[in-house]
């Protein structure tokens, strides 16, 4: 049967570039005979990593071809997102039979110290009285409700932890056992919820009786469950449909009808795809079909994850700049000019001061109501010319489209209640509303509004600068007259 698949990819991969009347790419195949039929004959079979006792089974699934999207056992509850349908071969590979459990996050966390993006920004999204609210001190050690998991509930899914952190946990979990572990392409995830070579067209993972295989909204208790408490599917695998919602290592696309050979997971948007529905999702979100999306910074009381194993590394064509993972996300920065110490934060590729500046000079900048104690706090407020040539060497005033992406990369910075405001900020990054100098030179919005100018001009007497309202929550790009005093924060070259 495997001989038989791998001729099948073969062909298809052949076929695929002759009607897409590319016949370069039929001249440098770089994926012969013999690569596709390596190892057939060799048993394989399911196994358990114990590394640093982390005990993760991992499920063999085999290689094959399956229609992908919205095909007829599903058509019912489809979403325009699942179609069309398109015919996908994948090579073998390793699922994780359960989703990644509070334990195993555990191990990681306890071996690396590294700090989650709930750990970052103090806070995380739970659903409370039918409605999300980000909610203060809840991380990856909590439950549905933000309270501490007990000891014995450590067998419960991981949840609260973003997509970059599951990126983390699969890079440290790589290294550790000298194997490669990534998330699942969105192709592989839906191809194992399917039952892969075993499929027998359920509409959710294991069964068309969605009770028997998943926590969901109506028999949940509005939590989620032990992993593994439900019945598997077909490969053996629990809780593909239901209990937490799964991250994919996919960015956000629309299906084609063009046949695919491992596709990768390569960038088209900023979302991030996520599979399976939840115990909070309706029984049409938790089908082996469904497709929901994120910000990879988004950490929610619904949302976990399952590992991958193969050789195939390159389906995770991911843009270095954009995958970077690091282990320390926080450090500071000395200001040689004055001696002053700044906090700096890693945010999506860049690094930022995570303070407002406060360096002396000698036209053009202000305390605000000309007190120096709430430079010492706040920082200074510079005109626009001034804010231009302030930073320190090797730091630079934010473009416009900078500090556009530190919103999208940072999506709750429009959420408030994340930032310890007045004091330094939990998560590295403070808004410090230190307000404005008006063009009269008044002074107005000290603890309630933040303004802070990037380089980019608007006209030839307004520059861009990032507004943020305390009161109302929000954070905007707006235009200001380039003599009002606003504060400054340097991103580094």
């Amino acid at each position: 049967m495997r001989i038989f698949n791998a001729l099948i990819i073969l062909v298809l991969f052949l076929s695929n570039a002759i009607a897409q009347n590319s016949i370069d790419s039929v001249k440098h195949i770089e994926v012969s005979l013999d690569t596709v039929l390596e190892n057939t004959n060799k048993e394989i079979t399911d196994f358990m990593d114990t590394v640093i006792g982390i005990n993760l089974e991992m499920v063999y699934v085999e290689g094959g071809t399956f229609l992908m999207g919205c095909t007829n056992e599903q058509v019912n509850d489809c979403g325009i997102d699942e179609n069309p349908v398109f015919q996908v071969s994948l090579s073998d590979f390793y699922i994780g039979r359960y989703e990644i459990t509070v334990a195993q996050f555990e191990k990681f966390i306890d071996d690396t110290q590294y700090k989650t993006d709930a750990d970052l920004t103090d806070c995380s999204w739970l659903f409370i009285d039918g409605d999300w609210n980000l909610v203060e001190h809840v991380n990856w050690r909590c439950d549905v409700n933000g309270n501490e998991h007990r000891i014995e509930d450590y067998n419960y899914p991981v949840s609260y932890v973003s997509w970059n952190d599951a990126i983390a946990f699969c890079k440290w979990l790589s290294d550790k056992s000298g194997k490669i572990y990534r998330l699942p392409t969105e192709a592989e995830w839906e191809y194992s919820a399917r039952g892969g070579s075993k499929d027998k067209s359920s509409i959710y993972a294991g069964s068309d009786s969605i009770d028997s295989v998943a926590w969901y909204r109506s028999n949940s208790h509005a939590s989620k469950n032990p992993v593994g408490a439900k019945m598997p599917n077909e490969l053996g695998i629990f809780d593909m449909s239901g209990n937490v919602s799964e991250w994919c290592c996919d960015y956000k696309n629309e299906y084609s009808s063009y046949s695919k050979i491992n596709p990768k997971c390569v960038k088209t948007s900023y979302f991030r795809v996520i599979r399976g529905g939840s115990w909070l999702s309706k029984a049409e979100q938790c089908r082996v079909s469904y497709r929901d999306y994120s910000y990879p910074e988004n950490r929610y009381s619904i949302r976990g994850f399952r590992v991958v194993h193969s050789d195939n590394i390159g389906l995770y064509d991911i843009d270095t700049a954009e995958s970077q993972i690091y282990y320390d996300k926080t450090g500071t920065l000395i200001d040689t000019r004055d001696g002053k110490t700044y906090k700096t934060i890693v945010i999506g590729s860049q690094i930022w001061m995570a303070e407002n500046l406060n360096y002396l000079i000698g036209k053009g900048g202000w305390c605000y109501n000309n007190d120096n104690s709430n430079c010492n706090k706040y920082g200074r407020l510079y005109n626009w010319e001034t804010a231009n040539k302030v930073c320190p060497s090797g730091w630079h005033l934010p473009s416009k489209s900078e500090f556009e992406k530190l919103i999208n990369n940072y999506a709750a910075l429009d959420q408030t209640v994340c930032f310890d405001l007045m004091e330094g900020g939990k998560s590295g990054f403070s808004a410090l509303l230190g307000g404005r100098r008006g063009s009269s030179g008044n002074f107005v919005g000290f603890e309630k509004c933040g303004y802070w100018w990037s380089s980019s001009e608007f006209d030839d007497k307004t520059a861009s600068l990032l507004f943020m309202d305390n009161d109302y929550g929000i954070s905007t790009i707006e235009n200001f007259d380039r003599i009002v005093g606003a504060s400054v924060r340097c991103v580094k070259d």
